[in-house]
């Protein structure tokens, strides 16, 4: 386990001043490759020996309070483990001490060009016989409801895309949000957030969403225009730990 510090600077913050999930998630991401690079497999290593970069699988956000602009972070990130072909990373994020958020990451290493998923086996000697995850590490998939009412679509515009050519986790989570009404109606925190990604967004594609709801609990399917699934997500809606 390792520790960073995370400064919560303007420009990151929300129309409430608020940090929104895309921004912890920034967060974790950052520190997350900050501790991959020590660990020796830098994104440079990667593309130079196996033309392969770094793809995002899925993640898990859970907050307990709030985030400010100007306030520091503490963000420990602990050792990968191996599900199948997918690395899974889990993450705590602390504020003045206590433990507010809890993160795990699911991330793939993919050969650039062909899109081919490599095994950890095949990139990294320490992962050879890695050790099982146990259950309660484990990354659980979203399952969503057969029935759900269309929420719209969205268009990805060039400027939402990362270095890889296709839609950032960091504008996924911002168009999740949007699309469930995360900056109606006041302030809020996620007790849960998920995003399961399962195809690329590329620039100019259509992206169809579906959604259901009960109480604060959402659920969000993005479909392609050939009826691919591009991502499913999930969050909980909470109003808890303001001041």
């Amino acid at each position: 386990m390792k520790g960073f510090t995370y400064e919560i600077r303007t420009g990151e913050t929300d129309m409430f001043g608020l940090l929104p999930p895309a921004g912890l998630l920034k967060a974790c991401l950052h520190c997350n490759m900050m501790q991959t690079e020590s660990e020796g497999l830098t994104a440079g290593r990667l593309k130079e020996e196996f033309g392969a970069v770094w793809m995002l699988g899925g993640v898990r956000l859970r907050q307990t309070k709030p985030v400010y602009e100007g306030e520091t972070l503490e963000v420990f990130v602990f050792s990968r483990g191996v599900e199948g072909c997918t690395y899974v990373r889990p993450i705590e994020v602390f504020k003045a001490g206590d433990r507010i958020s809890e993160v795990k990451l699911s991330y793939i290493t993919v050969r650039e060009k062909d899109r081919r998923i490599l095994r950890p086996s095949a990139v990294e000697e320490f992962w050879q016989n890695p050790l099982p995850l146990s259950d309660t590490e484990a990354y659980k998939k979203i399952t969503m409801p057969a029935e759900a009412a269309n929420a719209g679509s969205v268009t990805v515009r060039r400027s939402d895309c990362d270095i890889n050519g296709h839609l950032s986790a960091f504008n996924y989570a911002n168009l999740i949000c949007e699309a469930l009404g995360w900056w109606e109606n006041g302030p809020k925190i996620a007790s849960t957030f998920q995003i399961d990604f399962r195809s690329e967004l590329l620039p100019g594609e259509n992206v169809s969403l579906y959604e259901t709801h009960s109480g604060d609990a959402f659920t969000l399917k993005g479909c392609k225009e050939n009826k691919t699934t591009a991502f499913t997500a999930e969050c909980v809606m909470s109003r808890t730990g303001f001041e």
